[in-house]
């Protein structure tokens, strides 16, 4: 199944690829490009518990199944036409591009601050350590937590050191110039408009966050839970306020109290989850809430396909300049907006024709945006 978001025209198809794997059409539809330095100053690219890929793929956007407009995602429009559903959303990578519009790696949080001599380089010895430990696969999550904790802990402290003013990062925000996916705007108003709260849940800098939503996303309503800067009386930066948030404790019970509390109190039943790495999808783990979890897959399609389609509900191919948007997602807002029923969503008028040509025509149409 195909879908591709060619700047702002987006054209649904389904789109059944005869004779083929899944995993031997990612492979058949995907072009690789030359290494990139995928670092930050944790060291880490934020890419989940994986991450570390010497390329990067470019690839036409593909649905794992066409289930996010079949019968599995019936609870959560019902529960938007109820007003029992809220939305929780990692930021760096999936309301972030992967890449931006000039073909390079988008920035994640974690880039934006500017460090220089000594304290840089720290992070880079910190992150060459404590990331060999955070991707080790013969270490389980409950092995590595503690690791991450000190990772965590000794950048707060780094930060501390580096005597950052809320005017450096209020600047370096603004030079930043991460980009958001297509649609996501959109997917702030529509959320607002239906009456489904946002809550924002990335383990990268919650200032940054913050700040690039209120830039891009004015006026929309939303929760950020992050990594946010302590300051002293001065306005100088002494560490991450308490508790740090990292790649494997982004659970439920991390959402702040008062939160939690509020949802409760609205009678909130289901949980849209989106995010892009293994860890996101456990976002709302330790709760009653029934779940579906959409998952951007960056890169490195062909390893992580099985896991993905393990962890999450529906896939999406979120990498490249042809990565998907939040379009599919908004097709969800769109139809609880109307009304409508969680049937199978109609296929359109651009996807009677063959599915080998569909896909074929776009992938080079996707190709020729590059």
């Amino acid at each position: 199944m195909l879908l591709l978001h060619l700047g702002r025209v987006s054209v649904l198809g389904l789109v059944t690829v005869l004779g083929q794997s899944s995993s031997e059409f990612l492979e058949s539809s995907s072009t690789t490009s030359s290494p990139q330095n995928t670092t930050n100053p944790l060291g880490r690219n934020l890419e989940g518990e994986d991450a570390g890929a010497a390329t990067t793929t470019t690839t036409t956007t593909t649905l794992r199944q066409f289930e996010i407009f079949g019968e599995p995602v019936d609870g959560i429009i019902k529960a938007g036409k109820a007003h029992k559903l809220f939305a929780i959303v990692d930021f760096d990578r999936t309301l972030s591009r992967y890449t931006n519009t000039f073909g390079k790696k988008g920035k994640a949080t974690h880039e934006v601050i500017q460090l220089d001599g000594a304290t840089k380089e720290q992070m880079k010895a910190d992150a060459i350590h404590y990331h060999q430990i955070e991707v080790d696969p013969a270490k389980t999550r409950e092995e590595k937590t503690p690791s991450m904790v000190e990772w965590y802990g000794k950048s707060s402290a780094l930060f501390a050191q580096a005597h950052i003013t809320k005017d450096k990062v209020r600047q370096d925000c603004d030079d930043a110039a991460i980009q958001l996916r297509d649609g996501v705007p959109e997917f702030f108003k529509k959320c607002n408009d239906l009456d489904i709260p946002v809550i924002v849940m990335s383990a990268g800098l919650g200032a940054v966050v913050a700040a690039v939503l209120e830039k891009e996303v004015p006026g929309a309503k939303y929760e950020v839970v992050s990594n946010f800067f302590a300051w002293s009386d001065e306005g100088i930066v002494t560490g991450y306020t308490d508790p740090l948030i990292h790649p494997f404790n982004k659970r439920w019970d991390g959402v702040p109290k008062d939160i939690r509390e509020k949802l409760m109190l609205n009678e909130k039943t289901h949980a849209l989850v989106v995010g892009d790495s293994t860890g996101d999808a456990g976002m709302v783990q330790g709760s009653d809430f029934e779940q579906y979890k959409i998952g951007f897959m960056n890169s490195r399609y062909d390893e992580r396909t099985e896991k993905y389609n393990k962890l999450f509900d529906t896939v999406l191919l979120g990498g490249g300049t042809c990565g998907v948007g939040f379009g599919p997602i908004n097709d969800i807002m769109e139809r609880i907006e109307k009304g409508e029923d969680a049937t199978p969503h109609k296929e359109p008028e651009c996807s009677k024709s063959s599915g080998v040509e569909n896909s074929v025509f776009f992938f080079v149409l996707c190709l020729l945006s590059l």
